[in-house]
């Protein structure tokens, strides 16, 4: 039986679906990706569901409040939808994870219930109740499968979150391994349990399932490994913070899935109707969630390391305020300079904006380009005789040149090049954010000068270089078609 088959019978759902499923080119093929996917969505869900009840200091309770009303948006959103995208399926996925992670939380710590006790109530409500209830995966006619995301499964998907979140923390704190040790040991037992179904290719109810719990159980020491301290003697983690914690694991998510749909650019159909591609839909979707996680990165920056150098009341950064102080009629104009050109650029990433208003987007085309200039004479100036100016030298130069090809091939009528040098000048103005963003490592916060200038001299080639390679991704994996032999005119790859 064909995927399109499947998908023009919902008859087949019927018996085990309670209110309407996701469209069936909504919902991604379980496959060895998928995996890969779904164990980032886990651990960013993780991190995202303590900074909703942590940091913003509310409980479990209200935590929860927030994440069903998007949950409900998100479903709403998906039936309206008329782009074929796994977009809707995976921000899903990520909203029930916070909320399992606030009601595992919920019972374990407000509750104080025994964690053997919720262990074996959630094992056996889902294995007794629900798993009877649930659909089938849909199987194509090469065997892939795919979820019958119906109200049913997203029900089992929050209590598998929650039975694995309640897992993963009883593995670190009751039994005393760590998030370093847990990670490690849930993370082989998922790698163990997935190797168990890669037989049946996870269509069963059996090894898709036990998978599920069994990467919320890693995610959520995983999670947090890199946001919190282990306080264990011995123990070991990277400790983060919670905010650089999501914002690294949602950006690593978030590529996972456009490389994911780079992969999948074959154009599907909905009815016998063409539609977009499964890549075009779901890097169009991506691409507010990158611009989401990049404005948090940035407010978390401001609130972290910025404000409280602006506002010391201790006295620690007095040194520098006079130095701001100083070169205050260099400094104003630089600040100034970079804030436009950070505010500005997502603008003109915008299709609509270019379309219906092309002459706005090149007015704010030229005060980002001048912005760039001020901000980086300025800087290059305010860096003079101190250690830091070969640093700032080749950052400033690097920005100034990458906004000046963008300019020149705009102007040359160049739109793919014009688009993917001002892709790279943008990635140079984030450096203000990702440079800053490194002040979390105690490493780097500590570092020499000559160490500082080496670091910001990387930072900004992979500004540049990592846009480089995604541009040419294609042209660097897949060979070119070649003519056939006495074919010179080239004539033969017209017709390929």
């Amino acid at each position: 039986m064909s995927e399109n088959q499947v998908d023009h019978h919902p008859a087949m759902w019927a018996p085990s679906s309670i209110g309407e499923p996701m469209r069936f080119d909504h919902v991604p093929v379980v496959d060895g990706r998928y995996w890969l996917a779904i164990s980032l969505a886990s651990i960013f869900g993780c991190n995202l569901g303590d900074l909703i009840s942590s940091p913003l200091h509310w409980n479990h309770w209200i935590g929860l409040a927030p994440l069903a009303a998007l949950f409900a948006v998100l479903l709403s959103g998906e039936r309206r939808s008329a782009s074929a995208t796994e977009a809707w399926y995976w921000a899903v996925v990520v909203v029930l994870r916070a909320a399992a992670t606030n009601l595992a939380d919920l019972a374990t710590h407000t509750f104080g219930w025994p964690y053997p006790a919720i262990i074996l109530g959630l094992t056996a409500t889902q294995v007794i109740l629900v798993l009877p209830i649930l659909p089938r995966l849909r199987v194509a006619a090469d065997g892939a499968g795919r979820p019958a995301a119906n109200s049913w499964y997203w029900a089992s998907m929050l209590m598998a979150g929650t039975l694995g979140t309640v897992i993963g923390d009883g593995v670190a704190d009751q039994l005393g391994l760590g998030t370093g040790f847990g990670t490690l040991l849930l993370g082989v037992g998922f790698i163990g349990i997935l190797t168990l179904g890669y037989g049946s290719r996870w269509v069963t109810k059996a090894s898709y399932w036990a998978a599920i719990v069994a990467v919320r159980a890693a995610g959520t020491t995983a999670g947090d490994w890199l946001a919190f301290s282990d306080g264990r003697q011995g123990g070991f983690s990277l400790n983060l913070g919670l905010p650089l914690s999501a914002i690294v694991t949602g950006a690593l998510f978030a590529g996972v899935l456009w490389f994911r749909a780079a992969s999948q650019d074959d154009a599907v159909t909905r009815l016998n109707k063409p539609v977009k591609s499964s890549r075009a839909s779901l890097q169009s979707a991506a691409k507010p969630l990158c611009w989401l996680v990049m404005g948090l990165a940035g407010l978390s920056v401001i609130f972290s390391t910025e404000l409280p150098i602006l506002f010391d009341k201790e006295g620690n950064n007095h040194h520098f305020l006079l130095l701001l102080v100083q070169d205050r009629l260099l400094f104003v104009p630089h600040a100034l300079g970079g804030v436009l050109a950070m505010v500005v650029g997502p603008v003109q990433f915008s299709i609509r904006l270019r379309r219906r208003h092309l002459r706005l987007h090149r007015i704010l085309g030229r005060v980002y380009a001048y912005s760039v200039l001020v901000a980086t004479v300025t800087a290059v100036a305010i860096s003079w005789s101190r250690p830091l100016f070969l640093a700032t030298l080749v950052q400033s130069s690097a920005w100034f040149v990458c906004t000046l090809l963008a300019i020149a091939t705009a102007r040359n009528g160049y739109i793919v090049q014009h688009r993917q040098w001002m892709i790279r000048s943008y990635a140079m103005t984030f450096t203000f954010i990702s440079l800053r963003f490194l002040n979390f490592i105690p490493a780097y916060a500590n570092m020499s000068d000559a160490n500082f200038t080496l670091v910001n001299i990387i930072v900004s080639f992979l500004s540049i270089s990592i846009p480089t390679i995604v541009f040419d991704w294609h042209e660097l994996t897949t060979k070119k078609a070649c003519a056939p032999a006495g074919d010179p005119s080239g004539a033969w790859l017209q017709h390929h």
